[in-house]
């Protein structure tokens, strides 16, 4: 139960004092607790949130990291009962990792997330923390900064994905050095 009141101060620090840095330790609290507790769904749900504000106050490899581990505790999840609610956090991480990608200037890899998310409804969340659905403004970018066939090749790539596909390409480490190369 304590572990759900760190969550609740987390989305007030974030959602009403705008107070991000407060956020990130209470949600941090929030997910040490759950973890001691075993709540294993609740603490996917809190640590996507965590990971949101970790991208949000541009520590993107933080958020990288925090998106690896929230996959891997639903992979070791997946042979129990996964809450159906942890399939929309799976898709606002995928948004994630999309505008991970785009800031750190792996367009390829952002126009190819952006094109496989273009299947998806992205969830209810944003309404409430539209700040966490940056996927028109993501796509925007990485559009003016692309050559147009460039982009079409990768937004082609990103559609012909099924979501195991986007989930594996969401978590290659190998394409993350991918402006480096250019």
């Amino acid at each position: 139960m304590l572990g759900w009141v760190f969550c609740v101060l987390g989305d007030v620090a974030w959602r009403d004092d705008h107070h991000l840095e407060q956020a990130k330790a209470h949600y941090a609290q929030s997910v040490l607790l759950l973890r001691q507790a075993h709540c294993y769904n609740f603490v996917i749900n809190v640590q996507v949130m965590q990971a949101h504000v970790e991208r949000l106050t541009n520590n993107l490899h933080r958020a990288t990291i925090l998106y690896e581990e929230v996959f891997q505790l639903v992979d070791a999840t997946l042979s129990h009962d996964l809450h159906p609610a942890i399939y929309d956090e799976i898709t606002t991480m995928l948004v994630g990792y999309a505008a991970i990608a785009r800031w750190q200037g792996q367009l390829i890899r952002a126009a190819t997330l952006l094109g496989a998310l273009s299947q998806y409804d992205l969830p209810d969340l944003a309404e409430i923390y539209s700040e966490i659905i940056t996927y028109d403004d993501d796509l925007v970018a990485v559009r003016a900064q692309m050559d147009e066939l460039a982009f079409e090749a990768a937004w082609a790539a990103g559609l012909a994905l099924t979501r195991d596909e986007l989930i594996a390409y969401a978590r290659l480490t190998e394409t993350r050095n991918e402006h480096a190369s250019h």
